[in-house]
């Protein structure tokens, strides 16, 4: 069974090599899947899902490998689901509820993703600078889709009211 994960490791390998070169980064999104890599990417997908299937997701690696094809197929409501049902294999409670807010920013769910990261500053990592910045791109975003909705584009004055309702925000959500 080990094999398999060497081998979906392996097709990752051959996925990221296909595509320009870059910067490797831990999000992978930040370039177009190649054509000929989609297919590596089902496979790899197939072969993991079947592992769940019978039960052979036993380690935080197996979860982490999953996710990681998950991501750079940009399946984050697949990844969301993956946590929801296997979080637990991740053993650091700060690095799954980093990692569930993550998530939950992807997908657009920015007031729990807000929660989360307001959570993991105020109980487990007040020095946290990815939490800080998660917190502010969250209410960035929420600010931002709620001021364009209401001013139908926004403007130089709109960009600084939504500017000030994210420092209240954010001071309001870690008080």
């Amino acid at each position: 069974d080990e094999y398999m994960y060497w081998v979906v490791a392996c097709i990752l390998l051959q996925v990221d090599d296909m595509g320009p070169p870059r910067q490797p980064n831990r999000h992978y999104d930040d370039h177009e899947v190649p054509a000929a890599a989609v297919k590596l990417l089902q496979l790899a997908e197939a072969m993991l899902a079947r592992a769940v299937s019978q039960g052979k997701l036993s380690k935080s690696s197996h979860l982490r490998l999953y996710l990681a094809v998950l991501r750079r197929k940009r399946s984050f409501d697949a990844m969301l689901k993956l946590m929801d049902e296997h979080g637990e294999k991740v053993e650091d409670p700060v690095e799954r509820l980093r990692l569930r807010a993550e998530l939950l920013e992807s997908v657009g769910r920015h007031e729990e993703s807000s929660a989360t990261h307001a959570q993991l500053l105020t109980e487990h990592a007040p020095d946290d600078w990815d939490s800080y910045r998660g917190l502010l791109r969250v209410a960035c975003a929420h600010d931002r889709t709620g001021a364009e909705a209401a001013a139908g584009g926004g403007s130089g004055a709109a960009a600084d009211g939504v500017a000030l309702g994210v420092a209240r925000k954010v001071v309001d959500t870690l008080q």
